[in-house]
């Protein structure tokens, strides 16, 4: 909010506490109450608290809601450019079937669905 003095306008600006920047440390909603008026995050983070697994189930159905393998992949960027321990949380609990969509051109491992389609591409040796 702007103040006025002798004829100067100064600009306000309220701090981000660094834990909101920081997408190692920012758990979202799973900060306890506590640790919201310690960190001063009280009125920056949604009033709910879930846990991790909650968050995860939740961000699961967020990405399965998704029309394409492209929204997809910008939601999981976004969910690791925010908070990296649910991103990962999330791909370890559905790694499987995330593989193509989260790491295009570095996937080792087909969908199972594909399985078929790829095995007469892989040397009889090395065929699972």
């Amino acid at each position: 909010m702007p103040e006025e003095d002798e004829g100067t306008v100064t600009e306000h600006t309220a701090r981000i506490p660094d834990v909101l920047d920081d997408p190692l440390r920012n758990r979202g909603v799973a900060f306890t109450q506590a640790e919201r008026g310690a960190l001063g995050l009280t009125g920056r983070v949604p009033a709910a608290v879930m846990t991790l697994e909650e968050q995860a189930r939740r961000a699961w159905a967020q990405l399965q809601g998704l029309p394409t393998d492209l929204a997809k992949n910008d939601y999981l960027e976004q969910l690791h450019d925010r908070n990296e321990v649910l991103y990962y949380k999330v791909l370890g609990d559905h790694l499987a079937s995330q593989v193509d969509v989260s790491a295009p051109g570095a996937a080792l491992v087909p969908p199972v669905s594909n399985l078929r389609a790829v095995r007469p591409l892989v040397r009889p040796s090395e065929r699972p």
